[in-house]
């Protein structure tokens, strides 16, 4: 069963991708993909894009300028989510 969206569900994610992947820099990409499963998100689901869409909505992240070179959910993590 899929788990219930929450705020913080998203925060962990956000914590999760600044900690592993931006290490408090906004000039890095991020995956939020990457980390979904240590904070008990499954990739692609509706919980991990409701997560998403949440710190993107809220102004922790921003999509990357390469993300449509990578054709994947990539983002960098803004100053307000650091």
């Amino acid at each position: 069963m899929e788990r219930v969206f929450s705020e913080g569900m998203a925060r962990r994610l956000l914590q999760a991708m600044n900690e592993q992947q931006a290490t408090g820099r906004t000039d890095l990409d991020v995956f939020p993909a990457a980390v979904a499963a240590e904070v008990g998100i499954v990739a692609g689901t509706n919980t991990f894009f409701a997560a998403v869409g949440y710190l993107e909505a809220e102004g922790y992240i921003d999509p990357s300028p390469n993300a449509t070179l990578a054709r994947a959910t990539v983002f960098r993590i803004t100053d307000k989510g650091i």
